[in-house]
């Protein structure tokens, strides 16, 4: 005789991002790149409030996943004394690039 198939197993619903509880979010989201924090940012209210929060900000720091950047805003250019708004940022990876508008520190 052939063996019976089993009974269907009840598929569990699939696990995404804003299915987590807040501390698994929290955790998940401190291991995104620093230059992906803006979309995030906009993808939704609760992401945006998670990711503004200090707990967040610890998590980044000891998780090892915490990035420093050097940004350089503005100034005169020697050449032609002309003004630039230009923006450079030094990654930690040690790449620049350039961002036409920074907001100033309020």
């Amino acid at each position: 005789s052939l063996p019976r198939p089993s009974p269907a197993k009840k598929r569990r619903a699939p696990t995404t991002l804003l299915s987590l509880d807040d501390d698994g979010l929290r955790r998940a989201l401190a291991h995104v790149p620093l230059e992906n924090h803006g979309a995030i940012k906009q993808a939704c209210r609760r992401l945006q409030n998670i990711s503004s929060t200090r707990a967040y900000r610890r998590e980044r720091a000891d998780s090892g996943c915490e990035e420093s950047v050097l940004l350089v805003t503005g100034g005169t250019d020697a050449r032609d004394e002309s003004w630039s708004e230009t923006t450079f940022v030094l990654s930690s990876d040690g790449r620049w690039r350039t961002r036409e508008f920074q907001l100033p520190n309020p």
